[in-house]
């Protein structure tokens, strides 16, 4: 989530959801799910799907859940591996929670997996350290 201070300039049409009910202070805006999401058409069944992993109650707070996944990963130093493609994988094994992301941060996947040898199994390149 983007935190602006009041006042910030995101008018009409800027693509952001003004969370405006939010505690007098700091305002909020996230990203709809429709720019965060790689393939809007598989964000229903990947909801479905994974949605209880998270405790997600809509499809929106399944994607930012998804997409703030994405922008903490290096700064906290997940999991990561790149594949031939652009395809970004990361996983937490604190959590363990997995995402799979387009070469531009939009999201393809986001869940936590069942098999504890899933994130071995996954192809990409992790740069020679996989931020241990």
């Amino acid at each position: 989530m983007i935190t602006l201070s009041p006042g910030s300039p995101v008018g009409p049409g800027s693509g952001w959801i003004n969370l405006r009910d939010l505690p007098q202070g700091e305002m909020s805006f996230a990203p709809p799910a429709t720019s965060t999401w790689g393939d809007p058409e598989t964000l229903d069944r990947r909801y479905i799907e994974h949605a209880d992993d998270f405790g997600a109650q809509n499809l929106e707070e399944y994607a930012g859940l998804a997409n703030e996944f994405f922008l903490r990963s290096v700064k906290e130093r997940y999991l990561q591996k790149v594949d031939q493609s652009g395809i970004i994988r990361i996983y937490d094994p604190k959590s363990n929670t997995f995402g799979a992301y387009n070469a531009n941060g939009t999201t393809r996947t986001f869940f936590k997996p069942t098999n504890p040898s899933y994130w071995d199994r996954q192809s990409g390149d992790s740069g020679g350290d996989d931020n241990e």
